[in-house]
């Protein structure tokens, strides 16, 4: 989606059992609404909620966050998650399929997946991103079996979002995010980490299998699931182990020199 000037750097990157879903933001669109959903990725609002309404054609949605979690809701969660956001309604943006739009003005926290291209909700529901890659992901859920419950068609199996990851895309490549509530590292220099996962970019030619990560996050890597392992740790500690050695080296032949000669032959 090179060709989408709206598109921020972010990214989120959902996991699910189908595989994974990963989508940008038109943060200059709806600024509060992006800064609202990003802070709820970051708080881990998504990690165990679940898509509860699926409609073929129209849209998949993702739970709200109180209702659609297993896991338990941190303090700081409940808080942000009843946060009122505007309704940020672009005249210019169609809900077609891959936008994604703030359900409903009664929740903040429930937003959809459009799979089809829905004029009627055009100047009726925000729209704040878009998919950028995972549209096998999204025919996959379209075509699950679904049974009706009131006013909704929900999946007979729980299609659970095992975890939601943040982003950066950065010339052609994502970038982990480190979680808000560590202290941001000074980035040194990259060590390079690997995914099973093919593709992570849909805007490179080729695919790509490596992303760079700055080396003193490495707590960045428990928000991400199987896949990933580091290639070129001994790059980092190699280094040090040699200034070490000599450095231990210099110490004992200094040492030595400023022995007695009654010493040294002993």
């Amino acid at each position: 989606h090179m060709d989408d000037p709206l598109l921020g750097r972010e990214r989120v990157v959902l996991q699910t059992k189908y595989g994974s879903l990963e989508f940008g933001f038109y943060d200059r669109v709806a600024p509060s609404i992006v800064a609202h959903i990003t802070r709820m990725v970051r708080l881990g609002g998504l990690n165990s909620n679940h898509f509860n309404h699926i409609e073929s054609g129209v849209f998949v949605q993702v739970a709200g966050t109180g209702e659609g979690r297993r896991a338990s809701l941190t303090q700081h969660l409940e808080k942000e998650m009843v946060r009122a956001v505007e309704q940020e309604i672009s005249p210019t943006l169609r809900h077609e399929r891959g936008m994604l739009t703030l359900a409903s003005t009664g929740s903040s926290t429930t937003f959809s997946l459009m799979l089809g291209s829905v004029p009627s909700f055009d100047q009726r529901y925000a729209i704040f991103g878009r998919l950028t890659r995972g549209d096998d992901v999204l025919q996959a859920l379209e075509r699950l079996e679904t049974s009706r419950h009131g006013a909704e068609l929900v999946p007979t199996e729980r299609v659970e979002i095992f975890s939601a990851v943040m982003m950066m895309s950065y010339h052609g490549q994502l970038i982990l995010e480190p979680p808000e509530h560590f202290a941001r590292p000074k980035i040194t220099s990259p060590a390079i980490i690997e995914r099973d996962t093919g593709p992570l970019d849909p805007q490179m030619d080729q695919p790509l299998d490596r992303v760079w990560l700055p080396t003193n996050g490495f707590h960045a890597l428990a928000s991400i699931g199987g896949g990933i392992h580091m290639d070129c740790i001994w790059q980092q500690i190699l280094p040090w182990f040699v200034a070490g050695t000599c450095f231990g080296a210099l110490v004992v032949l200094i040492c030595r020199s400023r022995l007695p000669r009654s010493w040294k032959s002993r």
